[in-house]
């Protein structure tokens, strides 16, 4: 074959295997392009999801968000590409208070973010986050009660009371709610007013007509010395309808959760606990893991560990319902899969 027969040959060659390439879509983990979501919208809607899988985030500066539309969408198309199943609402008391909680004329913003985060990004539940019942007997009961759509409306009123930390005891929770309630300044105090919150939000949830869940957040419970761990345990098992434990470690970590899960697991005999896992995306936990790996290498990694050695009685006390990060903000460089 001469040269000009050579290159005609491999030019033909190449057109023919361009045509093939314009014509066949590029595959991408066997899946075709045409295939793929083009907008993140669609991506909540594609993952495979179960109660076990759920994933949500906490929103830190949501204040700062609400009324933004582009901080807004950010945000929202954020949750739809890293397939939040629920987001967790901070600083909703910098948005409402006693005083326009039903106001049609002030609530709307935020009952349209609420709306949008359902209808249009496929988020499934809003919590709002707080420190004490009060806030959710004054401030968001009211709100949700002055909503006609349950699109607009919370689904989840979230208990954020610190009461195994000292210093939150001493510089915030003191002053506010121990003392004007007669209870002690210390963590025996902060504990009767925990759980005294959540079972004041109980009744506000079941009082009402949309379906609320009571949860709240949990570190540690060994420090309430005028009652045995067993019985704190048990009094925080039969007061929530979920718990999100923090695991703040530099990587997924079931080891560091293990002996908290087990006095969980056995307080709560009847019916498995709810229980999500609080991975921290701050710099001195979990962000440089989280971003060189992915939210779901996270979660594929702890339930690992999880069946390789939590005990019957945790796997038979707990429900692994899923994952829960904080937070926005530390979390915007890490990818979800």
């Amino acid at each position: 074959m001469n040269r000009l027969s050579h290159c005609c040959c491999v030019i033909s060659a190449l057109m023919l295997s361009m045509m093939a390439s314009c014509a066949e879509p590029q595959r991408i983990n066997g899946e075709s392009e045409a295939a793929l979501p083009a907008n993140p919208v669609a991506n909540v809607k594609t993952r495979q999801q179960g109660d076990e899988n759920v994933r949500a985030m906490y929103v830190d500066g949501f204040a700062s968000i609400l009324g933004d539309k582009a901080a807004e969408t950010k945000l929202l198309e954020y949750a739809a590409a890293h397939f939040m199943d629920e987001l967790l609402l901070y600083e909703t008391h910098k948005v409402l208070d006693k005083n326009n909680a039903r106001d049609l004329n002030l609530n709307n913003a935020l009952a349209s973010f609420i709306s949008r985060a359902k209808t249009d990004y496929g988020l499934e539940r809003i919590a709002a986050a707080g420190e004490s019942a009060s806030f959710f007997r004054e401030v968001i009961d009211p709100y949700n009660n002055s909503r006609t759509e349950a699109n607009e409306k919370f689904d989840i009123y979230n208990l954020e009371f610190e009461f195994w930390i000292a210093s939150r005891i001493e510089d915030v929770y003191a002053d506010s709610y121990l003392v004007p309630n007669g209870l002690a300044c210390d963590e025996n105090g902060a504990f009767e007013f925990w759980i005294a919150s959540l079972k004041e939000m109980r009744t506000l949830a079941q009082a009402n007509s949309h379906d609320i869940s009571v949860e709240a957040f949990i570190g540690w419970t060994h420090v309430v010395s005028d009652r045995s761990q067993k019985e704190v345990e048990k009094m925080i098992a039969s007061n929530v309808d979920h718990l999100r434990l923090h695991v703040y470690r530099p990587k997924p970590d079931f080891e560091y959760a293990a002996k908290r899960l087990e006095g969980l697991a056995d307080s709560n005999q009847t019916d498995a606990l709810s229980v999500s896992i609080l991975f921290s995306a701050e710099a001195e936990f979990m962000q440089s893991w989280l971003q060189t790996n992915s939210m779901k290498e996270a979660e594929v990694e702890f339930r690992r560990q999880f069946n390789d050695k939590a005990s019957e009685a945790i796997k038979k006390g707990i429900h692994l319902r899923g994952f829960t990060y904080y937070n926005y903000g530390h979390s915007i460089n890490v990818p979800a899969e």
